[in-house]
């Protein structure tokens, strides 16, 4: 036993290129980009809807503002579960349909929003909720494709993920400050269906070239998985 080695680990090399130029990559970053937009708008100027659009007291407004996050721990939990049993489909499939669809809900709230005013302010704050439940339920599925789609590598696409977060905080406060200038109903409206165009983009984009399974690059560990299909000596070989 005095002359065992130490087993050394070859250290993981990141595929940069590789990963940037994965067609399925990008449709994650996008719809990620899309659930960006939606939550920042929300965590960041929720509370400035809800009391200047809606005209809500300032004594209810931080209770109904954090109400629909509360809700959404919830819902992320109960979806991650739904996400993980349903086996009667394919992964790809599974987290496909299951992303696309609340983002689409996601995108349906904020274009009903645009027609909600303080005259319909219950309905508004209804609409409100559903939106970020919506959201986190998007969030979900996209980290499960991101998760699929480059495993061992996933650390580089949330961490591009964060940087989208980080850049829709940024340029978020100059588009309401343009577009909502004294916070009323209809200048709200306009941003919401800004919001909406860019959903719209983004859930397409990711239904249209993203493949949800291991990419190639992620290696040995994908075997029996995308490529169960590949003849067994190239498999060897690899």
């Amino acid at each position: 036993m005095g002359d065992a080695q130490p087993v050394k680990y070859k250290k993981l090399e990141v595929p940069y290129k590789s990963i940037f130029q994965t067609r399925s990559v990008w449709g994650v970053w996008m719809t990620a980009l899309g659930d960006a937009v939606g939550y920042q708008m929300f965590i960041m100027y929720g509370p400035t809807y809800i009391n200047k659009a809606l005209h809500y007291e300032i004594s209810d407004t931080g209770l109904l503002a954090a109400l629909p996050f509360l809700i959404s721990i919830g819902t992320k939990f109960i979806g991650g579960l739904l996400l993980d049993n349903t086996t009667c489909v394919s992964d790809h499939y599974r987290i496909l349909i299951f992303t696309s669809l609340a983002q689409a809900a996601m995108t349906t709230c904020f274009f009903v929003l645009t027609f909600l005013s303080e005259e319909t302010a219950v309905l508004a704050q209804t609409v409100f909720t559903l939106t970020i439940v919506f959201n986190g339920l998007h969030c979900v599925g996209c980290f499960s494709a991101s998760q699929r789609v480059a495993k061992q590598f996933n650390h580089i696409l949330t961490s591009t993920m964060a940087v989208e977060n980080a850049l829709a905080a940024f340029v978020l406060p100059g588009v309401v400050a343009l577009f909502a200038p004294s916070h009323s109903s209809s200048e709200w409206a306009h941003i919401f269906y800004g919001i909406v165009l860019v959903l719209l983009i983004t859930n397409l984009t990711f239904v249209c070239i993203t493949n949800i399974k291991p990419a190639r690059w992620t290696g040995p560990s994908t075997v029996g998985v995308q490529d169960r299909n590949m003849p067994m000596l190239t498999r060897i070989n690899r």
